[in-house]
């Protein structure tokens, strides 16, 4: 829990309050509402220094309806989904045209973007480039979201009583240490459907906390349109707000004295979902005149196929494949970023802590264990060209609610571990990402879809390590612009970061400095 508004605030005619008292509490205030947008900055900077050059098919599936609704305005892909620069497989096909396969929400929140890059290049006389439209649109749209999503990591981990400096560090380090950093330099749902979602999270979370007051309707409202929105964005959001509407009834309960009022809190709630996820529906009629996934009119057979088979292509689970997205140098998601596993065991931590963070614990873990049986249950459970599992990505803003407890611990050995480990999981990250973000799995497909009979399994993100750090290659980006070459085009990266972290400690009261610094 954080601490409420200092004295000087809330009493600030009281004359035994000095001056000196009353600034010192102003600045407090202001660093805590600094601190998630320190994250913000580092994070946005961070997604627009890399210019991948290797889109592939979801994001030029995605992108292309971006450019076709910025520059003809309609939904279809005919004139794009063949041209060099948008070439796709991610599509369906409805009589006689062709459509995006993905949810629209991203494409559509691209278009200011790719009207702004179109305006600048056409008053300098030039034809829109639609690599660099791409890189434009990707960086204001995916990283703005990423941003959005740093601060709100920021501001989550606050509540639950983090300091402001080590709140920023750990919000913008969760992001570059995981592979929400490899889909925040790509046009892919994740960023955009992540930060709506903890939106989401952090508008309803009180109606369930007993240390924070029932939230408004209008809030409550809002919380669910955003989750709504994130389950329209990327389906498997889904799953976050069915566990998100366990958790509010759970609250509710406790707090209504009737049924009816119970039902009357829960209603504003409800109705924000049914109003976000109101536009898949009205989109899919728009398309093809009825109620329906675009997958059931995919234009590859066999991904249309595959997709009709159980659940959204998932039918049973299988303990092999969670074990090849969790553990294995496959695609180990605790195993190349570490730092999750710690915070996956401070979530199992909060379960036996104090209340007011169980039902966030429960929610977290329910979420996870959703998202890793639908992976191994998945068809395409390895998500195509990927370093890390990237359908596990959902889950990573409710887990980083369990650094909270290793960051508030009055240890500072417990505390810097933490951090530091972070922050080395973010070097390695940012290699991998620096040369591909989306590189071959190394496999077969027919052979990724029988995994039992797989022998020798590849590992792309140790590939990735090799070719950036031995073989001095990277993808373009503002280092390379400079001069630079290899892993050395990161440096200036680095060192940007390195003075941010460092500055980020203006951001608490030195006083607590001095305290922890006394502490063992």
């Amino acid at each position: 829990m954080t601490d409420g508004p200092p004295a000087s605030l809330s009493h600030p005619a009281d004359p035994a309050v000095s001056p000196s008292s009353r600034r010192r509490g102003r600045v407090l205030v202001l660093n805590r509402w600094a601190a998630p947008g320190c994250a913000a900055l580092l994070i946005f900077f961070t997604c627009g220094y890399f210019q991948n050059s290797r889109p592939g098919w979801n994001v030029n599936s995605q992108f292309g309806l971006t450019a076709a609704i910025a520059e003809r305005g309609t939904l279809r892909l005919d004139l794009y989904h063949n041209r060099p620069e948008t070439e796709t497989g991610d599509k369906a096909f409805f009589e006689g045209h062709y459509y995006s396969d993905k949810s629209p929400v991203t494409a559509f929140l691209g278009v200011p973007a790719f009207w702004a890059y179109a305006a600048a290049v056409k008053a300098m006389g030039r034809a829109v480039d639609y690599d660099a439209a791409r890189y434009w649109v990707t960086w204001l749209t995916i990283g703005a979201a990423a941003a959005v999503l740093a601060g709100l990591l920021t501001g989550m981990l606050q509540r639950d009583g983090v300091p402001p400096a080590r709140a920023a560090r750990a919000g913008a380090l969760w992001i570059a240490a995981t592979p929400l950093l490899t889909y925040a330099i790509l046009f892919f749902n994740y960023l955009p459907a992540c930060a709506m979602a903890l939106g989401g999270l952090l508008l309803t979370a009180p109606a369930w906390r007993p240390d924070a007051a029932a939230p408004a309707r209008s809030r409550l409202l809002l919380g669910g349109l955003l989750l709504g929105l994130a389950a329209w964005t990327l389906n498997t959001m889904a799953l976050a707000a069915l566990a998100m509407a366990a958790g509010l009834a759970a609250g509710l309960i406790g707090r209504e004295r009737s049924a009816r009022g119970v039902a009357r809190a829960f209603a504003p709630w409800a109705l924000g979902c049914l109003l976000g996820v109101a536009g898949q529906m009205v989109y899919s009629l728009a398309l093809f005149g009825e109620v329906a996934s675009p997958y059931a009119y995919e234009a590859d057979p066999f991904f249309r196929e595959q997709m009709a088979r159980g659940f959204m292509g998932a039918t049973r689970p299988r303990a092999w494949v969670a074990w090849l997205v969790t553990f294995h140098p496959f695609q180990g998601l605790f195993l190349w970023f570490p730092i999750v596993l710690v915070a996956l065991l401070g979530v199992f931590a909060r379960l036996a802590g104090k209340r007011a963070g169980r039902t966030d614990a429960l929610i977290a873990l329910a979420i996870f264990a959703g998202l890793l049986l639908y992976n191994s249950a998945y068809f395409m459970w390895w998500g195509g060209w990927a370093y890390a599992p990237r359908h596990l990505i959902p889950a990573l803003p409710f887990l980083a609610s369990g650094l909270a407890g290793w960051l508030g611990s009055r240890r500072r050995a417990v505390r810097r571990a933490v951090l530091g480990l972070a922050l080395i999981g973010a070097v390695f990250n940012v290699a991998a990402l620096a040369l591909d973000p989306q590189p071959p799995p190394g496999l077969l497909q027919e052979e990724l879809m029988a995994p039992e009979m797989v022998d020798a399994w590849p590992s792309p993100f140790l590939a990735l390590q090799r070719y950036v750090w031995l073989g001095n290659q990277t993808d373009n980006n503002w280092g390379t612009a400079l001069g630079l070459t290899g892993w050395a085009s990161l440096v200036p990266l680095w060192i940007v970061w390195g003075v941010a972290l460092i500055l980020f400690g203006r951001l608490d009261d030195p006083r607590r400095g001095a305290a922890e610094r006394a502490a063992p």
